[in-house]
Parts: structure tokens; C-alpha cells; sequence
């Protein structure tokens, strides 16, 4: 499993959300009601292109606006890995932004910058933040310590700076030295000076001469 499965996944799971009737909506009462009359094939025969057009038009319209079982459980699969991710903000975003790639898009810089009053690019990060979150979850290492999920967005400059387990106040004191995990004997270690000025071909003659010494010793 991977981003592009999870993302994939919520754009279904807002697809199904989309079908489904608003929390606490319920069906109007029904003044009157018309039953559907399944025609045979004869009388479809006796139709034109057009009237069997619309006919199809119609079939293929309800099967689509149809809920599966198996869409509602892809839906309330969305949803339980929604709680995996802290940050209300970020799960809002990786909601607007599976609704942006449904079959109908709903705009996802229109909703960043009316309903969140922040930039697209921030909320995409956020979207990819909660992404992540979750993928850490589903590979069963929430001990791992891995921060790209911390540090996505807004970053800091870089800061190159020691350990703190290796050089802070904290640290052993045989660990606390100049040269970090180097021996306190050991040698610095120098770039051989004597290769910037290297010649391939006199290397090359100086080895030839060598293994004409040799013949002529071994005669």
C-alpha cells in the first residue's frame, strides 16, 4: 500500500460520501407515488434511436447514482483511517482534495481559499501530511521515528547542528569529544594529496617497466 492507493481509496470514499442522503436528512412524505413499468422487448422494438437512447441514458444514470454495500464499506474504511490523523486541519484538506478528483470535481483552490483561508500549496501539503500519518499507521510502525510528517509544512531553514545523544550535556562524557565517534588515538583522515596530481599513462608505463623487470629477472 502506498500514497497512491490511499488517495485513490479517499477519492472513492468521496465519491460514495457524495450518493449518500446529508447526516440527518430524511425522505420527504410521499404525496403520491408512480410505479415503474418494466417494458418487454417487444415494445422496445417498436421505439426509435432516440426514445431507446434515453432509455439507455436513464439505466446506465440510476446503476451509477446507486450506493453499494461494498462503496459503504469503503467509505467507513476512509473514516477509520481518518483518526489516525492529529491535525483537524489536515483531515479536512485530504477531504476537499479527494472531492476535487471525483467525477464532479469541487474546485480545491476555490474551497483553500474561501472555506480555510489559506493557499492551495499549503493545502496540498496538508492533504499529503494527513496521507502520511496514515500510511505510517497501516505499516504497523507507529514507533518508527520518521518526522517528514512533522515537518511538511511551513519548514525551517536548515539547522546543522550535533546530537544531542552524542554531544549535548547529556551525553556520556567518553562520547563527548572533538572528533564525535572517532578514537581519541586515531588520525585525521586527509585526502591523499598525491592524487590531484595523478598520470594515468605514466602509471600505466610505470607498471609495464615493472613487468618487463620481472621477465627479464625470472630469464
Amino acid at each position: 500500500m502506498d500514497a497512491g492507493f490511499i488517495l485513490e481509496l479517499f477519492i472513492k470514499g468521496a465519491e460514495t460520501e457524495a450518493k449518500m442522503p446529508a447526516n440527518g436528512e430524511r425522505p420527504k412524505k410521499v404525496k403520491s407515488q408512480s410505479f415503474g413499468y418494466v417494458h418487454s422487448f417487444e415494445d422496445m422494438r417498436q421505439w426509435g434511436t432516440e426514445r431507446l437512447e434515453e432509455h439507455r441514458r436513464a439505466f446506465w444514470t440510476g446503476m451509477n447514482g446507486r450506493v453499494s454495500a461494498e462503496d459503504v464499506s469503503s467509505w467507513e474504511l476512509c473514516n477509520d483511517l481518518m483518526k489516525q490523523v492529529r491535525r483537524e486541519r489536515d483531515r479536512r484538506c485530504l477531504w476537499a482534495y479527494a472531492r476535487s478528483k471525483m467525477e464532479r470535481p469541487r474546485s480545491f483552490s476555490a474551497w483553500c481559499k474561501k472555506d480555510e483561508g489559506i493557499h492551495r500549496n499549503y493545502g496540498k501539503a496538508c492533504a499529503d501530511r494527513a496521507v502520511e500519518e496514515i500510511l505510517l499507521f497501516v505499516d504497523c510502525k507507529p514507533l518508527q521515528h520518521k518526522g517528514n510528517h512533522e515537518t511538511c509544512t511551513l519548514q525551517d531553514e536548515a539547522d546543522f547542528e550535533h546530537k544531542a545523544i552524542t554531544l549535548g550535556e547529556g551525553a556520556p562524557d567518553e562520547r563527548r569529544t572533538e572528533r564525535h565517534w572517532m578514537a581519541p588515538d586515531a588520525k585525521p583522515l586527509h585526502f591523499d594529496d598525491g592524487l590531484h596530481d595523478f598520470d594515468w599513462a605514466e602509471a600505466r608505463n610505470a607498471k609495464r617497466r615493472e613487468q618487463y623487470r620481472q621477465r627479464k629477472t625470472a630469464a
